[in-house]
């Protein structure tokens, strides 16, 4: 990622208003995962879930581990139940 520059060279300044928004919020981690999971993983408890995820969650789960490792630490293993995803 370049910022928008007024040569042929990047900008040597980053400028937030040249941020792409990836909008991680809408994405099923978000608005799934975590949502559903927030409380047994403050638990340490197993959780098991279905859902349906489409070509777009191409990232899905990369989120839900990012918490798990921020919230356990790098060595803790997690063992997730059941999680079933539908392609659809």
């Amino acid at each position: 990622f370049f910022p928008k520059s007024t040569g042929n060279s990047p900008s040597k300044h980053f400028n937030p208003s040249d941020a792409y928004d990836f909008e991680l919020e809408k994405t099923a981690d978000e608005t799934e995962l975590l949502r559903q999971c927030s409380g047994a993983l403050k638990r340490h408890q197993k959780k098991s879930l279905q859902l349906q995820v489409t070509n777009t969650d191409r990232s899905f789960g990369t989120l839900f581990g990012s918490e798990i490792t921020k919230r356990c630490g790098e060595q803790t293993f997690i063992s997730i139940d059941n999680l079933r995803c539908e392609v659809g």
